[in-house]
């Protein structure tokens, strides 16, 4: 079965949607540029939330960069899927990729937040379904572009007790378009290293390999997934913006569900 979470979905106008979320201010406590290209926004939330595999929070934003339809701007949400440090459930950390104008007006806006400002947020919508899916695999596959790492190491986290009895193993292939792009490196080779029988995690560069890379180079193609995934895999993730997606549906022989 492959399931496909898209971490770019968004609802540009809130006050449309069938269901109207409920937003709540919260602080943000940090708010910092991780690498070239992507900017860790951490905020404060209640200590009872928590965070599993596929769960999400919608976040706020008012774009005043569109047109003469819009006077008192245009109010966008985004959907962003966090991380929770295993050491704390007060604060979760969304992972905001740098876009230039004319896009990425939310990208914007969340990475121009400072610290001790408020935000909107929604959330956590946690996905029961998704973790049921995963109760009694004993080989799980994920297939991440850029941001998506964010669900391969959600992943890890909830599966790590089953790993660490090795009744689990979990194959990834993650893409990025540079070295610089690549986020949670630290954790995912604390990972890998830990439990080299049972976390296997193979890394494309899509544009930049730097000189003595020695993973591979390139969009992720049908031979790289039969290669790294394996068609034992019970459960495939697909996490990534939507033309990712997109593209690894017509990848994959397999029905593709959208989350």
């Amino acid at each position: 079965m492959i399931i496909a979470l898209c971490c770019d979905c968004k609802w540009h106008e809130c006050e449309a949607t069938e269901s109207r979320p409920t937003f709540t201010k919260v602080q943000v406590l940090r708010s910092k540029p991780v690498g070239n290209n992507a900017h860790l926004v951490r905020c404060r939330v209640a200590a009872r939330d928590s965070h599993g595999v596929g769960s999400f929070y919608l976040l706020k934003a008012t774009s005043l960069n569109v047109d003469d339809h819009y006077p008192m701007g245009k109010t966008m949400c985004k959907r962003y899927y966090p991380l929770q440090s295993p050491s704390t459930d007060t604060h979760v950390d969304f992972i905001v990729k740098n876009h230039q104008w004319p896009g990425g007006d939310m990208s914007r806006f969340l990475g121009n937040l400072q610290n001790g400002q408020a935000i909107e947020i929604s959330g956590p919508t946690n996905r029961d379904d998704v973790e049921e899916l995963l109760e009694n695999e004993t080989m799980v596959g994920l297939i991440c572009g850029g941001s998506g790492a964010i669900v391969g190491l959600q992943t890890l986290r909830y599966l790590e007790e089953q790993i660490r009895n090795n009744e689990v193993q979990v194959h990834l292939i993650i893409s990025d378009k540079s070295q610089e792009d690549i986020i949670y490196d630290k954790e995912f080779r604390k990972f890998s290293h830990e439990y080299p029988n049972n976390v296997f995690i193979h890394r494309t560069l899509t544009r930049d390999a730097p000189k003595g890379w020695n993973q591979q180079v390139g969009r992720i193609s049908k031979e790289m997934i039969g290669e790294h995934v394996p068609e034992e895999c019970g459960v495939v993730f697909v996490s990534g913006p939507g033309d990712f997606v997109e593209h690894m549906h017509s990848l994959i022989d397999k029905p593709l569900f959208i989350l």
